[in-house]
């Protein structure tokens, strides 16, 4: 897995230009051909390491490590809240800060 600022680093231009969804289902890859590569980090998934797939209305579905798809779940979260002005508040530290371990400690049902 790579360090988490520099998958925050991925991550935010393909949010920026639609090429990871905003929202999304998201569920435990259940099968069928193994994605081979993270759709965050386009780091390699291998074969011992969990994989989530996530779905999105008229696209086509992402794969990711569980580590990448929690950072992209709060990313995506930090815009959307920004636009929609949610009281939901995911604190996200701008760009260089140090990253909320507690969340990624977080029980992934909380998501």
């Amino acid at each position: 897995m790579m360090d988490p600022l520099a998958v925050r680093a991925r991550i935010r231009p393909k949010l920026a230009d639609g090429r990871l969804p905003r929202d999304a289902h998201v569920a435990p890859y259940d099968g069928g051909r193994r994605p081979e590569r993270c759709d965050a980090c386009d780091e390699p998934i291998s074969k011992v390491e969990a994989v989530i797939e996530c779905a999105s209305a008229n696209r086509r579905a992402q794969y990711f490590h569980t580590e990448c798809m929690y950072i992209w779940y709060l990313e995506r979260s930090a815009i959307t809240d920004g636009e929609t002005g949610s009281p939901r508040g995911q604190s996200v530290p701008a760009r260089g800060g140090a990253l909320p371990a507690a969340r990624y400690d977080a029980d992934p049902s909380d998501y």
